[in-house]
């Protein structure tokens, strides 16, 4: 005869996994900051954006002199 102790598990059975969250319980939480609306006025952004944005210009710049000086023109300037 099976002791109690056994029975009982037996019966016993595992809770059922939490439900998942719908996508719509997901984009609840989700706002503005989360897209970067916002980042036009970060104070610690702005100064490097603008440093990257000089950065590109001159590289960009540097290679339109390069290809209208061809590679049997000398650059005088």
């Amino acid at each position: 005869m099976p002791q109690c102790g056994e029975v009982r598990k037996l019966f016993e059975q595992e809770p059922p996994p939490p439900p998942k969250k719908t996508r719509a319980e997901l984009m609840k939480d989700i706002g503005v900051d989360s897209y970067g609306y916002r980042d036009d006025d970060d104070v610690i952004l702005l100064p490097l954006l603008e440093k990257a944005e000089r950065q590109a210009i001159q590289w960009v710049f540097e290679e339109w002199k390069q290809q209208r000086a061809g590679p049997d023109e000398e650059d005088i300037y």
